[in-house]
């Protein structure tokens, strides 16, 4: 098991995180094919990687509804898919490093706050699900799949597109009470659309 505090590469071989992790240095994703390599943050569980990130193998990460990860600090994020299939449910998300970019890769649902501070989420084709509080700040996201806002909870800040126009295949706005403010044009070229059920 890892100490809740860890300043060191982290070289991950098939692991459940037993409490929360802060890995200060470089964390590497490798193990073999099938389970191994596979790590899973754990119910109720912080993951914060402040440094390098990268990949050896297809095995990734795996997250929960209770689990949290927030990429912070400094240095290069690989390119290539963060969480395994199935794997993409968190708690709180922080994205948080600037110049980089993080590719959940797979259908993510955030149960908890969504914070895009710094850096570029690309989710691709992917359906990004948000059902808590949302912090934009000077972070931007990438998507060419559905963006679904539901839950309840605060947005504060404005959705900017890596690029101009940001192109959706939907949007679905389902939270009462609450403002969406556009930092950057976006179109929705899906045959679902544009479907405003609460909020604006």
């Amino acid at each position: 098991n890892f100490s809740n505090t860890f300043s060191g590469a982290v070289v991950t071989p098939s692991v459940t995180l037993s409490s929360s992790v802060t890995a200060n240095n470089t964390t590497t994703f490798a193990g073999g094919t099938g389970v191994l390599g596979l790590v899973s943050i754990g119910a109720g569980n912080t993951l914060t990687l402040n440094g390098a990130i990268t990949y050896t193998n297809v095995a990734k990460l795996i997250g929960t509804s209770t689990s949290n990860l927030i990429i912070g600090g400094t240095g290069t994020i690989g390119a290539s898919s963060l969480f395994t299939t199935g794997g993409g449910a968190l708690n709180n998300f922080t994205m948080n490093r600037s110049g980089q970019t993080i590719l959940p890769a797979v259908p993510l649902t955030v149960s908890g706050t969504f914070s895009l501070t710094n850096g570029v989420v690309s989710v691709a084709g992917n359906t990004l699900t948000l059902n808590g509080p949302i912090a934009f700040g000077t972070g931007t996201l990438t998507a060419t799949g559905p963006l679904a806002i539901g839950g309840s909870g605060t947005i504060t800040g404005s959705l900017t597109g890596t690029t101009s126009p940001l192109a959706l295949s939907a949007l679905t706005m389902n939270r009462s009470g609450t403002n969406l403010s556009l930092g950057s044009n976006v179109t929705i070229s899906g045959a679902t659309g544009l479907a405003l059920t609460a909020g604006n």
